[in-house]
């Protein structure tokens, strides 16, 4: 409901963020899917530090994922979706908090969650 009032003021934000050229782009990739979805997601990694190399990559994935991807050289940085710290209310509030601080440029949701779009909205 929050998302819904607040989505002209979020839509303004980002307007008046436009990003320049001079600032290095963050890219935020949501994917909570299965360890099979999340293969078939990796050429999008690629895709991205192909386009912009200069650029950071983060994954927002599940736990259990990890060990799948670790080593993906298109990658800078993950965060665990489903990790203890973000399990309740407070607690995906405190998700968004963090990746807030990441100062995201760009966000793509590969999963189709409810609180993912949510999530790649704020």
């Amino acid at each position: 409901m929050a998302t819904i009032l607040f989505y002209p003021f979020l839509r303004l934000r980002i307007f008046l963020n436009k990003i320049s050229k001079t600032k290095k782009l963050k890219f935020f990739v949501i994917d909570t899917g299965k360890i099979g979805d999340l293969v078939n997601s990796t050429p999008v990694f690629r895709e991205i530090k192909k386009h912009f190399p200069e650029s950071e990559l983060l994954v927002g994935i599940r736990e259990q994922s990890y060990g799948v991807i670790q080593n993906n050289i298109y990658i800078d940085k993950f965060i665990f979706l489903n990790s203890s710290k973000y399990k309740n209310f407070l607690g995906k509030i405190k998700l968004i908090h963090d990746i807030k601080k990441e100062k995201i440029s760009w966000s793509i949701n590969l999963s189709p969650h409810a609180f993912n779009t949510i999530l790649s909205l704020w």
